[in-house]
């Protein structure tokens, strides 16, 4: 072989060159020394990738947190289009992200978009129900559109998911706020109690639709608008009961007994919106007046407002209000058209032009009676200024023009003094009950 260096002839085994020294590698060492640089060449080439990858991670997280500040920002600052616009561009970065779908949710509510806020949340809560805030979000929008129903189902699925100790305190808010309310302070028996269950909280006040029950000594009725009205025929306590969801309320109310002013309520209830006739004999009254007056009683005060009416229940109210007496001849009027085949009354859709008004002076019991003294003015439709009415006193006589709102201030107890009063005799039965004997204007 030949030195590479300076090309002298050289014998094989040699290390070095005879002639200029030049240390000889074999075919191994030359091998090895070519494959490590090639090592070395893919080292830091692999580096250079990661260092681009490591580089590339940084920019895109580097531009996500500007995106999340940005709208978190926004959102403070009460930008809420912007706040959505900077989460937007968020999720276009990692479509994943959670801080990001949730401030794009919190955006949308802020927008009042109740229904796309909800889709996202509902979205989020599917692929991670254990994100409570997405639950929090949720309940709120649902707050938001008033369905309490709705609200209370979310919060009683986040604690079966979750578990009870989630929402404690959004639960405990809404609860606090859900409470029975009555019409009145006083209840007799035989009277309807009129009861809602009412969501108040910071100004809003919302009608609940509850599932309402009462002990079998107690007669309810459930309105379509989620209130009830309840009685007792009997003296004593009646507890009822509202249960919204999880939520249960309860309100014990005491009836009694007191006659006479059942029968002043009887007889403002009862005259409006006919007046009755005066009277001093109940055999003496017209007919058709007297059907008018009880139909009407029936439709309106006896719990459940209705439409077709028995001849059974006109009969009862008679000698209800007016005592055993009483007869009646069964034929149609102008409220009620008269089914003779069938025993009952259909009513007439109508409007009314003019209605009663009755305002009670006082009441009291005397031996084996109650007197309940009242005054009576008729409002009718002015068809000249429909925001007015023209007002009659018991005997007709016109006392002025007036707004429908402005009565009960310009009739106070000095004018309804100067006015005819009306008086009502009752009689009562040993049994306690008691039915109207008289009307008659006084003075």
């Amino acid at each position: 072989m030949r030195c590479p260096e300076c090309n002298a002839i050289i014998a094989d085994g040699e290390v070095n060159c005879p002639d200029c020294g030049f240390i000889l590698l074999s075919d191994t060492d030359v091998s090895r020394k070519v494959g490590g640089r090639k090592f070395l060449v893919i080292g830091i080439v692999l580096l250079l990738l990661l260092a681009a990858g490591s580089g590339f991670v940084a920019l895109h997280h580097f531009q996500l947190k500007k995106q999340l500040d940005l709208g978190t920002d926004y959102l403070a600052a009460g930008q809420f289009i912007q706040a959505l616009d900077a989460f937007e561009k968020a999720l276009n970065i990692d479509d994943d992200n959670t801080e990001a779908r949730l401030g794009h949710a919190r955006s949308l509510i802020a927008l009042y978009r109740y229904e796309e806020a909800e889709d996202v949340l509902e979205e989020i809560i599917k692929g991670k129900p254990a994100v409570v805030d997405a639950w929090q979000l949720l309940c709120e929008v649902k707050l938001a559109r008033e369905d309490f129903a709705d609200v209370f189902a979310c919060i009683e699925q986040c604690h079966q998911t979750l578990g009870d100790d989630v929402l404690t305190s959004l639960y405990q808010e809404l609860a606090a706020g859900i409470s029975i309310v009555t019409d009145k302070e006083q209840f007799f028996s035989g009277e309807w109690a009129d009861l809602q269950l009412l969501y108040a909280s910071q100004g809003i006040e919302v009608l609940l639709s509850p599932q309402w029950s009462v002990p079998d000594m107690g007669q309810l009725h459930a309105q379509a608008d989620g209130s009830a009205k309840v009685s007792m025929d009997s003296q004593g306590e009646l507890r009822v009961s509202a249960a919204f969801g999880p939520i249960e309320r309860e309100v014990v109310l005491t009836f009694n007994r007191n006659g006479a002013q059942q029968a002043a309520e009887l007889v403002k209830n009862f005259s409006y919106p006919f007046l009755l006739p005066q009277f001093t004999n109940s055999d003496k009254l017209d007919n058709e007046i007297v059907l008018i007056l009880l139909i009407n009683w029936v439709q309106r005060y006896t719990g459940v407002e209705k439409y077709v009416i028995s001849a059974e229940e006109v009969e009862d109210a008679a000698t209800a209000i007016f005592g055993p007496g009483l007869q009646l001849e069964h034929e149609e009027n102008y409220l009620a058209w008269w089914n003779a085949d069938r025993a009952e009354y259909e009513i007439i859709p109508m409007g009314l032009d003019s209605a009663a008004m009755t305002f009670i002076i006082d009441c009291r019991e005397e031996t084996g009676k109650y007197i309940v003294n009242a005054v009576h003015l008729t409002r009718i439709l002015d068809w000249n200024e429909e925001d007015k009415c023209i007002v009659e006193d018991d005997n007709g006589t016109v006392l002025g023009r007036y707004d429908w709102d402005e009565l009960e201030a310009v009739f106070n107890q000095e004018r309804l003094a100067q006015l005819p009063l009306r008086r009502y005799i009752f009689s009562v039965l040993p049994d306690g009950s008691y039915y109207i004997t008289e009307s008659q204007i006084v003075y």
